[in-house]
């Protein structure tokens, strides 16, 4: 038997590696009750995922060795997000790296490369004039994860996206993840990725 560890912390399933011809034999005594409490974990599991992430955060250098706290990282990430929420193009871009790498949920829904940044700011005003999206404003929540490795850094936040379609308010709840490197300049955006929850 091996243990599959899922996203959700201190929650491991017994996965049992059991030929098709012993099947029958797992009718009676532990292997069923194992069996059946596997779709209730699944639920839990589930259940945790949805309600967002848990918060860990982990801080090394290459060596493995505590870095410093990951504060830098973070006020490049909301750099970016308040220079957005005010229109200030040049601002969230200069947060980003000349090597930007997008995944949105707009077509064409992916975008890398150097002009990248142009690109995607270009599609998102598109999309947004074709569903009557306006005051788009962007409430970051508490970082959920947060690992920071020499001058490499992953980030997992959760958003709130606030805006109004055709008139009507709505809101969003996504989870942004975010790739950083470190430069002479401070940290930049390599890579991030927006998804609904």
């Amino acid at each position: 038997m091996k243990a599959l560890h899922c996203p959700a912390p201190g929650i491991n399933l017994i996965h049992s590696t059991l030929q098709p011809s012993l099947n029958n034999q797992l009718s009676s005594t532990p292997h069923q009750t194992i069996l059946k409490t596997i779709p209730s974990l699944l639920t839990v599991i589930a259940a945790a995922i949805l309600a967002g992430c848990s918060t860990t955060s982990s801080y090394r250098d290459a060596a493995g060795i505590a870095a410093a706290d990951p504060s830098e990282v973070m006020a490049t990430v909301n750099q970016f997000v308040n220079a957005e929420n005010k229109g200030d193009i040049p601002t969230v871009q200069a947060a980003c790296a000349d090597e930007l790498s997008v995944i949105d949920d707009f077509p064409p829904h992916e975008w890398h490369g150097k002009d990248a940044f142009s690109q995607w700011m270009k599609d998102c005003a598109a999309d947004a004039k074709k569903n009557g999206i306006t005051d788009g404003l962007c409430k970051l929540g508490k970082p959920c994860h947060v690992e920071v490795t020499a001058d490499r850094a992953y980030v997992i936040v959760p958003m709130t996206y606030g805006f109004k379609q055709n008139g009507k308010t709505m809101n969003e709840r996504d989870l942004l993840t975010w790739a950083l490197h470190k430069t002479d300049a401070g940290w930049r955006i390599t890579g991030a990725c927006c998804a609904k929850r």
